[in-house]
């Protein structure tokens, strides 16, 4: 819905205004943002620190079920572009490379900041 960087707390609050009129909507936050999610919170946003461990949220992640359509085009380049260290063989590690992974990391907050909560049977449709 935003895909924009360089954006001042108050500039994201002005283009939230009119992505999100329905301000009991859960906004999941990066946790190392907290004057931003204060500043969400004092617009009257439903601003939450996400949980942001790594490992667990995208093993998690990679279990749900995440449709997307095509006019995505950011988050489906990412989904596409979305790669794995390897070691000096070559073989796999359990570790994401950490590259234009913005949305990625931004649908992992979403996602597994609600498991988190206790909701189950997440499934995610991107319009």
């Amino acid at each position: 819905m935003l895909y924009r960087s360089k954006l001042t707390n108050a500039d994201l609050i002005e283009h939230l205004k009119n992505l999100i009129p329905d301000k009991s909507c859960k906004i999941y936050c990066d946790s190392a943002e907290p004057g931003k999610i204060k500043e969400l919170k004092t617009a009257g946003f439903y601003a939450l620190e996400s949980r942001k461990n790594v490992k667990e949220g995208i093993d998690f992640v990679k279990r749900q079920e995440i449709y997307t359509r095509d006019e995505n085009v950011n988050l489906n380049k990412e989904l596409e572009e979305y790669v794995w260290k390897k070691n000096s063989k070559g073989e796999l590690l359990d570790e994401p490379v950490h590259y234009n992974n913005h949305l990625m990391d931004a649908l992992r907050y979403a996602i597994y900041s609600r498991k988190e909560s206790g909701i189950p049977n997440i499934r995610i449709i991107y319009w």
